[in-house]
């Protein structure tokens, strides 16, 4: 709520914009504080790598999780000049992120609960199938209608993106792995976050478009879900979740 009342004198406050965004950062600090004193250690320590055997079961989670980021962020990174170039005013801009923001706050603490049904790659396709369709509204039907159902759709469902393959990563191996897991995770998909705004660029070069580059999202967050869909269940003797009921 802070930025729109801020913005609402005209775009020339954003200075104070960001120092609001920054002073709310800093009070969140004590909260996410005493949350990372309440995760324990793994018993058994844990691994600064992945072995080979760990790396090929979560093959298809980190090859699509690096093209997710690819897709997600070409629609981040492209979004405002599409927008302005349909005629989208100042103000709906503002009132588009703020949207966006409050609805991926809200919705991300419901994912959990759905991704938590899944072990194997349901749910991350699941969640990049969403911000997919995300994508689309203001490429189909331009226009505010479009704007704000965009920003419904994708707001709601990209912070889901690092929830789900962390739960894949907890599934799938030990607990001492998750740690070298969610790093080796990460790498991919800022790997993505690299080649996604390059591609869409030169395509809006190439063509003269900035729609034409934009496509590049909902075509790779597309190809993020299917190749999440080849993550198969873990194997159950090898199991973490299954290991700790039998026993």
């Amino acid at each position: 709520m802070a930025l729109p009342i801020i913005l609402q004198d005209g775009a020339q406050r954003w200075p104070e914009g960001w120092i609001v965004l920054g002073l709310l950062g800093a009070a969140g600090l004590p909260a996410a504080w005493l949350a990372a004193r309440r995760v324990h250690q793994p018993a058994g320590g844990t691994m600064a790598l992945l072995n080979a055997r760990e790396c090929r079961r979560i093959a298809p989670t980190l090859i699509g999780y690096g093209v997710f980021g690819a897709g997600y962020v070409g629609y981040m990174t492209f979004i405002m000049a599409l927008l302005q170039e349909q005629g989208g005013s100042s103000e709906q801009m503002i009132w588009f992120w703020f949207t966006l923001g409050l609805v991926s706050a809200v919705t991300n603490l419901l994912w959990g609960r759905l991704l938590g049904a899944f072990s194997d790659g349901r749910g991350p396709a699941l969640v990049f199938a969403t911000a997919m369709l995300g994508t689309l509204p203001v490429l189909l039907y331009p226009g505010p209608v479009a704007m704000f159902l965009s920003a419904i759709l994708f707001g709601g469902s990209f912070m889901a993106g690092p929830t789900s393959i962390t739960i894949v990563a907890q599934r799938q191996l030990s607990p001492a792995s998750w740690t070298a897991a969610i790093s080796l995770l990460t790498v991919g998909f800022a790997f993505g976050q690299t080649i996604g705004p390059i591609l869409a660029g030169a395509i809006s070069d190439v063509t003269g478009s900035i729609e034409a580059g934009f496509w590049v999202s909902p075509l790779l967050l597309a190809i993020a879900a299917c190749v999440n869909l080849l993550q198969r269940p873990p194997v159950p003797a090898e199991s973490p979740a299954l290991a700790g009921k039998s026993s």
